[in-house]
């Protein structure tokens, strides 16, 4: 057991002293004074805000933290040559910390802009150096080195331009919902993943809204009136629409959704043929659009009795004369939906 304790104490002592030796500076103009100086503003700066000072103060000492730090970072990484796959990675790490400290104030919790700036900023810090002295002069590299710079120049836009390409394409998808309900299997730059939720697009919601909105007013109508609704259809579907977009959640995509109907006649009444269509971007030429069939049928009931009797009502009340009736509407509308690729063909009314 002692000989167990020795043994782990000169582990100890040999791995504090070589942290020591590595973070010691020997000399003090070094990135290991860079650092120490950003750990020592950072803890001044906590002392500052729990002591009460400015928030000038606070600010100066979190700012000179992150400078420092930044600076000892980006220049340890660089003198001890970190590489990852053969590239040096201080131009990039330096690159990351300069797009946090300088744009997370102002940006708050968007990351969009801190990542699409972050390769240029990047191929900046990499490249300054070449181009200048530490005298503060301009000097032109070598050729060679100028092959280099631009080869990674272009890697650079290219990540930068994927970057922005991603969060392009996440803007369209908030923006768009129903963006996400299309066949994307033909697209070389989104895959949806086997465990993904299934997207569904909004008309279905708003063929809903549709439906509700129709069995309101038709529902138990009389019939008559039901021929003279149908007669007036597109009339009568523009407050439905409106109504319908109004109940759903403002997005841009709104605009290239309309509603449409087209009744035809049965054997027992109408069926209504009811359709969102898709006026949008779609992977298809045509677009797509969401159906939906209401059957209208005509139900008799017994006509209402007059509140008082009259006199002929009362000599015949023996004879048990059958009410008349009348004929009203109901409406039913299965819950099965359709999507169907292309320009719907409305058949004509007969």
């Amino acid at each position: 057991m002692l000989q167990r304790s020795i043994v782990v104490s000169d582990f100890i002592k040999r791995t504090s002293d070589r942290i020591i030796a590595f973070t010691k500076p020997p000399q003090y103009f070094s990135w290991q004074t860079m650092i120490l100086l950003g750990l020592f503003s950072w803890a001044m700066s906590w002392i500052a805000t729990w002591t009460g000072t400015t928030a000038f103060t606070r600010f100066l000492l979190s700012n000179f933290s992150w400078i420092f730090f930044t600076i000892g970072v980006g220049w340890g990484l660089e003198r001890n040559r970190v590489k990852l796959f053969g590239v040096t990675i201080s131009p990039w790490v330096m690159g990351g910390m300069v797009c946090l400290f300088g744009l997370s104030p102002w940006m708050g919790d968007d990351l969009a802009p801190i990542l699409v700036l972050w390769p240029l900023v990047s191929f900046l810090i990499a490249a300054v150096p070449h181009f200048l002295t530490w005298e503060m002069t301009l000097r032109l590299p070598p050729v060679a080195m100028r092959q280099d710079l631009v080869l990674l120049l272009v890697i650079n836009l290219l990540f930068s331009s994927w970057f922005q390409f991603y969060f392009r394409l996440q803007t369209w998808a908030d923006n768009y919902p129903s963006l996400m309900a299309d066949d994307f299997s033909r697209s070389g730059f989104v895959y949806n993943l086997p465990d993904t939720t299934t997207h569904l697009s909004r008309g279905v919601p708003l063929l809903d809204l549709a439906e509700t909105e129709i069995i309101a007013q038709l529902d138990g109508m009389p019939w008559p009136r039901i021929e003279r609704w149908l007669l007036n259809l597109e009339e009568q579907l523009v407050p439905i629409d409106q109504d319908a977009r109004a109940s759903l959640a403002n997005t841009e995509e709104n605009e290239f959704w309309q509603i449409m109907a087209q009744p035809y006649t049965t054997r027992e009444g109408y069926e209504l043929r009811l359709m969102t269509v898709w006026q949008g971007p779609t992977s298809q030429n045509n677009g797509y659009y969401i159906e939906k069939s209401c059957f209208i049928n005509p139900v008799s009931q017994p006509r209402p009795e007059s509140a008082s009797p009259t006199i002929n009502d009362t000599e015949n009340e023996s004879e048990a004369e059958q009410p008349e009736l009348t004929a009203i509407a109901q409406v039913n509308c299965p819950l099965e939906t359709q999507r169907n690729w292309g320009r719907p063909q409305l058949p004509t009314a007969t």
